[in-house]
């Protein structure tokens, strides 16, 4: 089995959890598959004087790599994974188009070139939040089309929300055999002709998400494009596979699927109250890093400093745990180990209500209480976000 990968080789920088890598999206496909695949081509763009550098990084996993010239190095620089990345250089560097084949082709959207692919199978991956390009769009080729694609891309390509009624789109507009659409916590929804099947996301014991759509991209392309297996199977695998890559971020994949528990569907809006003190920068910052996170992943979120504000203390004790009544679930910022903030978990627990706590330095005395009253302690704001609304599912 061989397959051809096209897409971006790009430095990563993480901050918190502390990282830095030269992977992108074509660079952790490859290695992702470096050991299920028997042979793994890498298409990229690179600066010529900075190529041997990329190839001694990549080729310790063993793949073929072929750079074609680029102006610069691409950089993404993360606070934390769930945070919107700051993208270099400005302007970022231009590499034209590049024509690939294969037989079984795997092609990301990439920010300094494109690449124009032909082959018998091919499995296309936009990657772009903003302005996601059609299959077509640059003249590529395929006897048989699989589209991964997130929601997003989905609504932006066709201008339809449901993704049911996406994917009917982008078979008739792609002229695509197999469509799958990845929603989060609600799993992928695999559109294939008249057949659609829905499989489920899978729990992690961390969260650590930058790339987990390239090892999505790259285990469904090894198992459908490769194997020839079922979509909705090799979806399943897909979706098995990143979830433990975001647990351990080890590359390359095992041989074997991780086994991993799946995340029950949400049958409405899971309702998160965010609890956290707001006096000073630093906390007003992660409020708001938390909260933006957790719409992003589909909940409702009732933060004390955005629905109550300041006012008289018996006021806005009532109005805080009136809003705590109407949750779900908490999720408790309590780096700070804010004495409000504790209360409030103290009475999330007596109400039965799953409790989350973010505690990035944890101290076994200071998560005495928290431990015995089963709340859930969690060291990093990704995992955090995602371990809550879970629980309230």
């Amino acid at each position: 089995m061989a397959i051809t990968i096209a897409g971006g080789v790009y430095f990563e920088r993480c901050l918190t959890p502390g990282r830095s890598t030269l992977l992108g999206s074509g660079g952790r496909a490859a290695a992702a598959l470096s050991l299920l695949s028997d042979q793994v081509t890498l298409h990229s763009f690179h600066p010529t004087e900075r190529t041997l550098d990329a190839q001694y990084a990549l080729g310790a996993y063993g793949m073929e790599t072929v750079f074609h010239a680029s102006s610069a190095v691409v950089g993404f620089e993360y606070l934390h994974p769930m945070s919107s990345p700051r993208i270099s250089p400005v302007p970022l560097p231009i590499a034209g188009t590049v024509d690939v084949a294969g037989d079984v082709i795997l092609r990301f959207g990439c920010l300094e070139g494109d690449f124009r692919v032909s082959g018998r199978r091919a499995i296309y991956d936009p990657q772009s939040g903003s302005a996601p390009k059609s299959f077509h769009n640059n003249g590529s080729k395929a006897e048989t089309l699989a589209l991964v694609l997130n929601r997003a891309e989905a609504t932006l390509l066709t201008g339809e929300d449901d993704p049911a009624r996406a994917a009917a789109a982008l078979a008739q507009s792609d002229g695509a055999n197999v469509i799958v659409v990845k929603m989060g916590a609600a799993g992928a929804l695999i559109v294939e002709g008249k057949r659609h099947q829905q499989v489920p996301a899978y729990q992690s014991n961390a969260v650590d998400k930058v790339g987990s759509g390239d090892v999505f991209s790259a285990t469904f392309a090894h198992f459908w494009g490769e194997q020839g297996q079922d979509a909705a199977a090799a979806a399943d695998l897909a979706s098995r596979y990143t979830a433990g890559y975001v647990e351990d971020r080890l590359l390359p994949l095992p041989a074997k699927a991780p086994e991993k528990l799946p995340i029950k569907p949400a049958t409405k809006r899971p309702k998160v109250y965010l609890g956290g003190p707001f006096f000073t920068t630093p906390q007003l910052w992660i409020i708001e890093e938390a909260r933006s996170g957790l719409l992003s992943l589909g909940a409702d979120v009732f933060s004390p400093l955005h629905d109550v504000g300041f006012g008289p203390d018996v006021t806005v004790a009532t109005k805080d745990l009136a809003g705590l009544d109407a949750c779900d679930v908490m999720l408790a910022l309590l780096s700070d180990l804010d004495p409000g903030t504790l209360f409030e978990v103290g009475h999330a627990r007596a109400m039965g209500k799953p409790v989350v706590a973010l505690i990035e330095c944890p101290r076994q005395q200071d998560a005495t209480m928290l431990v015995g009253t089963n709340c859930e302690i969690v060291d990093d704001l990704a995992t955090a976000l995602y371990r809550v609304v879970w629980a309230a599912a």
